[in-house]
């Protein structure tokens, strides 16, 4: 009892100092360079974003950011990202917590290659992974996930396709081997005009949610396996507006259109973005 009630008031522990990082680094941050600080909230847990990023020189952009997402759990990210000529190269880390029979992390590196050419097209590839399974100290943790993004800049639309892959394995899991997976693909058409503060985001997409627990072949008979798979069709609605030349406002809507297995769920958030180079002038 007293070892389940530590690993709880750790999992409490590493989640706020997760958040006072973010937040830390929200306040120092402005100092070094031109930033802008995301924060955002809504109908569930995935919709909780506090993020900066900013210019690090002329060819180069950085970013940290905390959120909680379906696969990965509470994840805190940062990189940076270069840019010379055409070509694209990022680096980055992140690491996961999260209290599946008791507290797990999974620390890892990111990196992506890609070709941009602002105004025209830009395609590109993430990849991240965790290459310490053992790090957590009565489990292997495997946590990776991968993206793939391109656009094509047209007089006043910006199509854009994306593709995303996440998974997550615990061995074990309290009595379970967890094995937690997403596929994601998504249309997305960005929508702006010169002299208009307002950009539009129409977009549709599939999603599958793909849960499994596994008992151990220790655990008691009363020990059942579990699995879920949610499998949708959505539409999704992006508004951003200009409000202040340092404040933008922004509603992210996501509404499934069919599901198979669990239910999808209704989706929406409302966030500010604050230029913060601005803001202190």
């Amino acid at each position: 009892m007293r070892r389940v009630y530590m690993r709880c008031v750790l999992d409490k522990v590493l989640t706020r100092r997760s958040i006072g990082v973010v937040l830390f680094l929200c306040a120092v941050v402005p100092a070094l360079f031109p930033t802008t600080l995301t924060i955002a909230g809504g109908t569930t847990p995935e919709n909780i974003v506090a993020a900066i990023d900013g210019d690090l020189s002329t060819y180069s952009r950085y970013d940290v950011g905390f959120n909680i997402d379906p696969v990965l759990r509470k994840l805190v990210y940062g990189g940076a990202t270069f840019n010379m000529w055409l070509f694209r190269f990022g680096i980055g880390a992140f690491f996961s917590a999260f209290n599946e029979g008791g507290v797990k992390y999974a620390p890892g590196f990111s990196g992506s290659v890609g070709i941009e050419a602002p105004g025209v097209i830009s395609v590109y590839v993430e990849y991240g992974l965790n290459p310490f399974p053992h790090l957590s100290s009565d489990s292997e943790v495997h946590a990776d996930y991968g993206k793939l993004e391109a656009a094509i800049w047209l007089p006043h639309i910006r199509p854009r396709f994306i593709m995303q892959r996440k998974s997550l394995t615990v061995e074990p899991a309290g009595n379970y081997f967890l094995d937690d997976s997403l596929v994601r693909y998504q249309v997305l058409l960005d929508i702006f005009f010169k002299t208009s503060p307002f950009l539009i985001t129409l977009g549709a997409g599939t999603e599958t949610l793909h849960k499994i627990s596994k008992p151990l072949p220790t655990a008691a008979p009363s020990v059942r396996r579990k699995e879920t798979e949610t499998a949708s069709t959505f539409a999704s609605l992006e508004v951003s507006w200009n409000i202040y030349p340092a404040w933008t406002l922004f509603l992210n809507v996501e509404a499934p259109l069919s599901s198979q297995g669990e239910t999808a769920l209704f989706k929406a958030a409302v966030g500010l973005k604050i230029a913060l180079s601005d803001f202190f002038e």
